[in-house]
């Protein structure tokens, strides 16, 4: 069975790796690698928050006289 089985394994799945490392390469280029900064540098904000992003532990009150 798997002596049959290798040439066909050989010659669907050594063109199917090709292909995964294909896409795979461009995925990690240097090309990708700044598109994906691009996008993340010059993207929509996109911010629901009505208060402030941060809240600083100083008293902002006056006491009272």
């Amino acid at each position: 069975m798997f002596g049959e089985l290798n040439p066909l394994v050989w010659v669907l799945g050594g063109p199917a790796f090709a292909a995964v490392l294909l896409l795979l390469r461009s995925q990690f280029s240097a090309e990708a690698r700044l598109a994906r900064r691009r996008r993340k540098n010059y993207g929509h904000t996109v911010s629901k928050g009505k208060g402030p992003m941060v809240k600083l532990a100083v008293r902002t009150e006056q006491p009272k006289e």
